[in-house]
């Protein structure tokens, strides 16, 4: 189960994807990154620490 921590990034990172108007296929062909592991951080995995931290610069969104 997510914790609200996870929460916040995810919807606060859903919400920059929209305002930004890209995709999360788009967001990580910027980042040079697979897809699925873009997604996994996107939705609030603690497993790519430093990619969560590229996405959360790239989406100017608190990791």
């Amino acid at each position: 189960m997510p914790t609200p921590i996870d929460n916040k990034f995810s919807k606060a990172a859903k919400i920059a994807l929209i305002n930004l108007d890209l995709t999360v296929v788009e967001l990580a062909h910027k980042l040079k990154r697979p897809r699925q592991t873009v997604s996994a951080v996107v939705n609030g995995s603690h497993r790519f620490p430093k990619l969560r931290k590229l996405v959360a610069k790239q989406l100017k969104c608190a990791a």
